[in-house]
């Protein structure tokens, strides 16, 4: 196994840019960070999440120079767009059921993050945070 290590101030982060984005983008697993008052809705929410990580195994995001991304889960692909703003990266629009926009993407030791706040579609249900991030490499 391959170890990365960061050393002194540095925060282990990648130099994310137009030109570092562009590409395709292998789904590598979906993590959380969920927050519910009871810890038993928490241990289902990540069996749940990992389940779905499973299935999403050979999914891809293709992120194109013209500022669009093409993202293939299951044989089902979903469009939008990506900008930045101050050196930081959001998806700006997809399909309604989908990614709301404004999502961040970010890029650490050559892992890229896309990090999908739920939280307030999962508060009925007692949630407090639910984060999902669903993580890439090249």
């Amino acid at each position: 196994m391959l170890m990365v290590m960061c050393v002194g101030v540095s925060s282990c982060s990648d130099e994310l840019s137009d030109s570092s984005i562009v590409g395709t983008w292998v789904f590598v697993n979906l993590t959380a960070d969920i927050q519910h008052p009871d810890p038993e809705e928490v241990d289902d929410a990540k069996e749940m999440i990992a389940l779905i990580s499973l299935f999403a195994q050979g999914s891809t995001i293709e992120f194109k120079a013209d500022k669009t991304f093409i993202w293939t889960v299951v044989g089902e692909a979903l469009n939008g767009t990506y900008y930045s703003d101050g050196g930081n990266f959001f998806i700006k629009e997809m399909d309604d059921d989908e990614l709301r926009p404004g999502t961040p993407i970010t890029l650490k030791n050559g892992i890229l993050t896309v990090a999908s706040d739920e939280t307030e579609y999962y508060r009925e249900d007692g949630f407090t945070k639910y984060v999902l991030k669903y993580n890439f490499k090249k």
